[in-house]
């Protein structure tokens, strides 16, 4: 009788949401503390905590906290709505914290980065912009700004890849 359960050593597994989970009470709280006044949580990411992660993990808390953000944020909307309190409202600040010091951990990862790669400081991150309501043409020019701005950074890297080359020229000149 061949084996029916047969799978190879590389494959990979594949993460499911089950469908008892895959619904919309996902983005509620845990049917436990509805009515509650307080709820217990844990504490924020703390810098340290988050550098010793690898980037896959920092992505993967990443989407964690986001759900877990949105999932708060339409509780506190829903208990608004309701006339009801909020239980436990510094939950929402404790994502928030995690979150931005998750991403300071990546912009200092990306300034290592562009140290190493291309021995200038990494360029700083844009503030968001909102469209102007009155120019037609908003929506258009965005993405072609942000098309510019890798241009850039490859034109960067290609001058630094350059200059590497003569360097090494010249020392082999000698």
């Amino acid at each position: 009788m061949p084996r029916t359960d047969f799978r190879p050593a590389n494959s990979t597994s594949i993460h499911m949401t089950s469908f008892k989970s895959s619904n919309l009470m996902q983005f509620f709280d845990d049917p436990k503390n509805f009515g509650a006044s307080e709820v217990k949580s844990g504490r924020s990411w703390t810098v340290d905590e988050l550098r010793i992660k690898s980037n896959i993990d920092l992505q993967k808390l990443w989407f964690v906290l986001l759900k877990e953000r949105n999932m708060l944020l339409t509780m506190e909307y829903n208990c608004r709505e309701a006339c009801y309190l909020f239980p436990s409202p510094e939950r929402i600040d404790k994502i928030q914290d995690s979150m931005t010091r998750l991403e300071q951990v990546i912009h200092e990862r990306n300034d290592a980065y562009w140290q190493l790669e291309i021995g200038e400081e990494a360029p700083k991150p844009r503030a968001e912009k909102t469209l102007d309501p009155t120019d037609p043409l908003a929506a258009i020019r965005e993405p072609i700004e942000a098309v510019t701005q890798v241009k850039d950074r490859a034109t960067l890297k290609f001058q630094y890849l350059i200059k590497e080359k003569e360097r090494k020229l010249k020392l082999k000149q000698k």
